[in-house]
């Protein structure tokens, strides 16, 4: 399988890489080509991230020709720009390096052709100042290394309820769902995940996971994060348990799963682990007997026997993940609304379903805002290629297929409208324009794990300059504690932060080859009296932060100049209308 991947920074070229860490398992070869100063030993760093494992640590091991770092997993790092020979490999113990099981990765891997045992190739191109392309291919070996059973089809519910289960509303479900529709999906290969609407690890919302969450803190605040996956790993064994003998009292046979039964084996990142490797050896057993599975989802083990969860969207994660092992044909995300939405209709009672959506898009779309799906799930199922159908737990209406992008979908020019409310912004006014200064601030608010999204420098004026970037509105505290810190050394004229501000972005496929869509958005805005105080762009969205109070009319607004109320599956760019 081969897949291209656009890189427009350096920083997307370390977030690749970092993907590619929390998605691959320990035992991964991967085989980094391109040419001199296409980022291959940046892609590492992120790897190394991915691994957690300190970046500064990684450097291109041009004359030692291997390293080997410690985080959550081991890494070790080849390069063979100075290889001259093959039997050079075999004087550095490179067989032995391969045969290790360690995550492995391999710069200049083209000097050795045919030799590096790649469970995945990486081809960096240089397409501009700072763009990349990646070719990546996965061997066929690494198509199987993921998994620890042959393909075959089957059915499995992993379920990942925030709220306990309902037993009448079980009940209810398995008597829709069963007879002919249930054979069916099992002759198919389908994977169903029940789940219902609401965040986890928030404390107040109503639900299981939240009560167990409560009880924790009223024990001991702050928890310890192992003993808060252990007792968050029992509120799913309930789920799956009750969901079962539903199953059975219908005359089907079901047996219920925990994470550590198939083996969902995890990193040791309690409360946020990623999945490391599946075992589903047991699970195809049951299958193949023709007995419905039933997988905990958000829940896993790392090597030391530990119990895991997933974090925020781990039944999602849970549910692409085995779909991916056991090579199912789609894998269903049941959820509370009938699939994705053009916009929140919570925000915009015209907001349309969505048939059909890529994963780019959905990926785009996860990560700024929009709930239904999370970002860890579309990065397993684009990885693995899996095939995602998001519909409705409550009704037998079709659903949004999430696919791989296809030529024809560049025809809607915006597939979608996302929000987020939950940010702030920080701005450094009057800081000295000299190199350093970005790296003062940004370096020490990372080191401290919080994510900096929006950045923006003004042009510099008698040797200042401005800094804005935008941060977590739950993260502003803290990001303030280290700016103000900073500021004693940077003497800023002010130091500022803003909480009313949100984020309103439009995603599509189509901005790739329809110009004036940034002007088309802009302009909407502008007619409305909406100010635009910051904007950030790629390749397939725009961002813009407005005032918070003004967000939903933006919505509206955004949602009635593209169109997406009338078809969102066919709406097409009017070159005529945006003026062009």
């Amino acid at each position: 399988m081969t897949a291209r991947v656009r890189l427009r920074s350096e920083e997307e070229t370390r977030a690749f890489g970092r993907a590619l860490a929390e998605i691959l398992p320990p035992g991964t070869i991967a085989a980094l080509t391109g040419v001199l100063g296409a980022g291959k030993t940046r892609l590492v760093k992120g790897i190394a991230e991915g691994l957690s494992i300190d970046p500064d640590d990684v450097s291109s091991p041009t004359f030692t020709m291997i390293a080997e770092y410690h985080g959550a997993a081991r890494l070790v790092h080849v390069d063979l720009y100075r290889l001259e020979t093959e039997g050079d490999a075999e004087g550095i113990g490179l067989p032995e390096v391969f045969a290790a099981g360690a995550w492995c990765a391999v710069e200049w891997a083209d000097r050795l052709p045919g030799l590096v045992p790649a469970t995945v190739g990486i081809d960096l191109g240089v397409t501009g100042e700072s763009e990349r392309e990646a070719v990546v291919t996965f061997e066929k070996a690494a198509e199987t290394s993921y998994i620890s059973a042959p393909a075959r089809p089957g059915i499995f519910s992993g379920n990942g309820m925030t709220h306990g289960p309902h037993c009448s509303k079980i009940r209810r479900d398995e008597r829709r769902d069963g007879g002919a529709d249930s054979q069916r999906r099992a002759a198919r290969g389908r994977g169903a995940r029940p789940r219902r609407q609401g965040r986890r690890h928030r404390l107040g919302d109503v639900g299981e996971t939240d009560r167990l969450l409560k009880l924790a803190h009223e024990m001991c605040d702050p928890p310890p994060r192992r003993e808060v996956d252990v007792l968050l790993n029992t509120g799913e064994q309930v789920s799956i348990a009750l969901l079962s003998m539903a199953i059975e009292k219908l005359g089907r046979r079901a047996r219920s799963f925990l994470g550590h039964q198939i083996r969902i084996k995890t990193d040791s990142d309690f409360s946020n682990a990623r999945i490391r490797d599946i075992n589903v050896g047991s699970l195809i057993e049951t299958l193949d007997k023709g007995v419905i599975a039933v997988v905990a989802g958000f829940q896993g083990i790392d090597e030391e026997g530990n119990l895991t969860t997933l974090g925020r969207g781990g039944s999602d994660t849970t549910a692409v993940a085995l779909a991916a092992a056991i090579h199912a044909d789609l894998c269903e995300i049941c959820t509370d609304v009938d699939g994705i939405y053009t916009t929140d209709p919570n925000m915009y009672d015209r907001a349309r379903k969505i048939d059909e959506i890529s994963y780019e898009e959905m990926l785009e779309m996860a990560s700024l805002g929009a709930k239904v799906m999370h970002g860890r799930a579309m990065l397993f199922a684009s990885v693995y290629n899996v095939p995602v159908l998001v519909r409705s737990s409550f009704n037998d209406h079709p659903g949004t297929m999430i696919v791989p992008a296809r030529p024809d979908m560049e025809k809607v020019v915006v597939r979608g409208i996302t929000y987020e409310k939950d940010a702030a912004r920080i701005r450094f006014i009057g800081v000295p324009d000299r190199p350093g200064v970005a790296a003062a601030i940004f370096e020490p608010i990372g080191s401290a794990g919080i994510n900096v999204d929006l950045i923006i420098q003004n042009s510099s004026t008698d040797g200042f300059t401005d800094m804005s970037f935008t941060v977590s509105r739950k993260d502003l505290g803290a990001a303030m504690a280290i700016c103000r810190r900073i500021a004693g050394d940077l003497n800023p004229v002010a130091l500022e932060e803003d909480k009313r501000i949100a984020k309103v972005s439009v995603v599509g496929l189509g901005m790739r080859t329809h110009a004036n869509i940034a002007s088309r958005l802009f302009k909407a805005l502008a007619d409305s009296g909406i100010n635009i105080e910051m904007v950030s762009t790629s390749e397939i969205k725009v961002t813009c932060v407005i005032e918070e109070d003004r967000l939903q009319d933006a919505i509206r607004i955004i949602h009635d100049a593209f169109g997406l109320d009338k078809d969102p599956n066919a709406f097409v760019h009017d070159e005529a209308a945006a003026g062009a």
